[in-house]
């Protein structure tokens, strides 16, 4: 499917229920996933987050349980990441000023 992203514009619904569903075309990262989630006011306990980023997931998930904590969380996953994975954790684990917290164990 080809997909035409100028032709994508920002959407807002009411669903049945009275919840609302946005849409909006973002650029997402790490750095502002969070300022997104704020601005489309996704409370700090969702039932689910579904993140789908192509390539930033895990950091993007990093960034979203540093502020929220979803009952259900998916993301897909790469487990063939090279040594070069360890070297950029810690990249982002200094720009996101990430703690030590297991969120396992929570």
């Amino acid at each position: 499917m080809n997909i035409d992203a100028e032709a994508i514009a920002d959407e807002e619904r009411l669903l049945a229920d009275g919840q609302k569903w946005i849409l909006k075309k973002q650029s997402v990262s790490p750095l502002n996933i969070n300022q997104i989630f704020d601005a489309c006011g996704v409370p700090e306990s969702p039932a689910a987050c579904v993140v789908d980023v192509d390539g930033m997931d895990y950091w993007c998930i990093l960034a979203i349980l540093q502020k929220r904590q979803p009952s259900l969380l998916i993301c897909e996953y790469n487990c063939h990441y090279t040594s070069i994975f360890t070297r950029m954790a810690l990249v982002f684990r200094s720009l996101l000023r990430l703690s030590d917290f297991n969120y396992a164990d929570s």
